[in-house]
């Protein structure tokens, strides 16, 4: 198939869900008036893209999660929309562009396929980023092959937060895997719409692109947003419940009040890190109805409880914890032990900087200056003009929260896990932050300087964004065309797993129906049809398998059920058995590399 076509059908699977978003949201948000298209673009979107998410996990549990149930709920929501399609063909159609503004509508349409095409182009190869492969697309394969919402005992997250995952899931019914990451993608132009959106009604239109230029200038976010990871997801629904609390703050409509819930409520549903702005939106709206009596307060948690309920009840019930595996001191410690609780929390803090006073004074400071090496750059400049913004910020009662969320949540991230793609569900807010105090800056100069440093800014604000995207571009130059047939993909991925080889092998021979114990492999389960064991923690842990002699280790891998064995002495070395029971139970059928794959007689 032509690399164009290629990269056309993916877009339209993952459109198809994305679009219903856009059209369901503004279906239910209909009564409310928005500022601009932006506004109405960013806010429908991520109401419609969690409410689909709820419906999928609906249909999971009723044992329903079909291609075709998933396609006429997709179906349905076009039809409800029906009138939001209408009126747009309406609009384009009469739309009459004036000559004047050609030359700017095709500068912003040639810098958005700048900007997007070699973002399409990266999520058009084939997941190979560790958490994608161990967990997230894991678990959405999981739920698509078995057409249920169920607990995942071998996966190494039995229960979460998943709303993320069921968009997963409808695009891998609906197309494969990269319309997968193509949806996260989608979530990163919502957040640029919502920036857009939200500095236009704050009276300062051009911060939103200085805005969208800075959250486009960070590797990191653009390294998220081209994989199935859960980050992107996070930030466009915080960002939008922030944005739809300070509307309210200014038109004190009810309606501005439950968006911010809902959308609050689908960052908690995505992810544990959400339940912070469900916390921080409460506690604001808390102190303005101490001022002002009314309800408020009870009005959002209801609406935060409808978006987030689903998930946290499902957790409860199957995990007897709203928030398994943590606080396994109060609700218990089902599917795991306490040693594995804890070995969770001690790799969540392994991150970063001490946890005192001093490490978080130089905060803005490290994050800018010396990221961790592990991790991709995130591009600091808003967090090192961190208490300048915060001062502009404070100055205007329409940003005054601002600065107020994110030091909460840096101080939040700070005292739980200090990895740097946690940090990004409130980029957005410091990069409006930064892009106002500039253009504030700006504001304040005379006429005849104002319109030359407005546009030297914006071309600054355009470089601070072209780094990352030379990145993007280098790569595409780098690794070639993405591949596009069963034969090209398989050696692309053979070429970056070792182990890859022998489970394509096993699925061949066996399809779904055999069970593999691997050693240090985790990052794989995405790519084993069958099921894969094999962890530090939960069901399978490495330290419930005998490793003293081959009779002890041949009775663990009975009791677990597995007919296969892979050692994967590449990062972590495993010492098998040398003895004549080894020897004569384990034969050898793969070996690839650092990695041998025995079946167990």
């Amino acid at each position: 198939m032509p690399l164009l076509l290629f990269g056309i059908s993916h877009l339209l699977a993952a459109g198809l869900i994305v679009a219903a978003g856009c059209v369901l949201g503004r279906r239910l948000l209909r009564p409310m008036r928005f500022d601009s298209f932006w506004e109405a673009l960013s806010i429908s979107a991520a109401i419609g893209l969690g409410s689909i998410g709820t419906g999928i996990l609906l249909l999971g549990l009723c044992g329903l999660l079909y291609r075709s149930s998933v396609l006429a709920l997709l179906l349905a929501c076009h039809g409800l929309g029906w009138t939001s399609w209408r009126s747009a063909i309406r609009r384009v159609r009469a739309m009459r562009l004036p000559r004047r503004s050609v030359p700017r509508f095709a500068l912003l349409a040639l810098a958005a396929l700048l900007v997007g095409a070699p973002l399409v182009w990266r999520a058009l190869y084939p997941p190979t980023q560790f958490d994608a492969t161990l967990y997230h697309l894991a678990s959405a394969r999981e739920f698509a092959v078995s057409h249920r919402v169920a607990p995942l005992p071998a996966m190494r997250f039995v229960v979460f937060p998943q709303l993320n995952e069921m968009l997963f899931a409808a695009a891998l019914l609906l197309s494969d895997d990269l319309a997968a990451q193509l949806v996260e993608l989608f979530f990163l132009a919502l957040v640029c719409a919502a920036m857009v959106g939200w500095a236009r009604r704050s009276g300062t239109p051009r911060a939103g692109l200085w805005a969208a230029a800075l959250w486009l200038g960070s590797p990191l976010v653009l390294y998220l947003a081209t994989a199935a990871y859960v980050e992107i997801a996070v930030a466009a629904f915080a960002t939008v419940a922030l944005y739809a609390f300070s509307c309210w703050t200014q038109t004190e409509e009810r309606g501005w009040l439950i968006v911010s819930g809902l959308s609050a409520g689908f960052a908690a549903g995505t992810k544990y890190s959400g339940l912070f702005f469900v916390g921080a939106i409460f506690a604001a709206v808390l102190l303005r109805a101490l001022r002002r009596r009314g309800w408020a307060a009870p009005l959002l948690l209801a609406a935060s409880a409808a978006a987030a309920g689903p998930w946290y009840a499902r957790n409860m019930i199957c995990a007897g914890s709203p928030v398994w595996p943590f606080l396994g001191e109060v609700f218990g410690y089902r599917f795991w032990t306490a040693r594995d609780v804890a070995s969770v929390e001690w790799s969540l803090r392994s991150y970063g900087w001490p946890r005192t006073v001093a490490s978080f004074v130089a905060l803005p400071w490290n994050i800018a200056i010396h990221p961790h090496a592990s991790e991709a750059p995130l591009f600091g400049i808003s967090f090192l003009l961190l208490p300048l913004s915060a001062i502009v910020a404070l100055r205007d009662a329409r940003t005054r929260w601002l600065p107020a969320w994110s030091l909460g949540y840096l101080l939040f991230w700070f005292l739980t896990s200090q990895q740097l793609r946690f940090l990004v569900p409130i980029l957005p807010v410091l990069s409006l932050m930064t892009a106002n105090a500039g253009e504030r800056l700006v504001a304040r100069l005379s006429d005849s300087w104002r319109r030359p440093l407005g546009v030297s800014c914006a071309a600054a604000l355009v470089l601070f964004a072209a780094p990352a995207l030379a990145r993007q571009y280098a790569g595409m130059a780098a690794e070639g065309a993405p591949p596009r047939t069963q034969g090209e993909r398989d050696a692309y991925l053979g070429a970056r797993f070792p182990s890859y080889r022998c489970y394509a092998d096993l699925n061949a021979r066996f399809g779904d129906r055999y069970t593999i114990y691997a050693f240090h492999d985790e990052s794989m389960k995405y790519y084993a049809r069958g099921t894969q064991l094999g962890d530090w923690f939960g069901f399978g842990r490495y330290s419930d398998v005998a490793l003293d002699n081959g009779r002890g280790l041949r009775e663990s891998l009975e009791r677990l059920g597995a007919q296969f064995l892979l050692v994967n002495q590449g990062a972590t070395r495993t010492e098998l058995p040398r003895d004549p029971d080894f020897d004569s139970r384990f034969r050898p059928i793969c070996r690839n590399g650092p990695v041998t794959v025995y079946a167990v007689r």
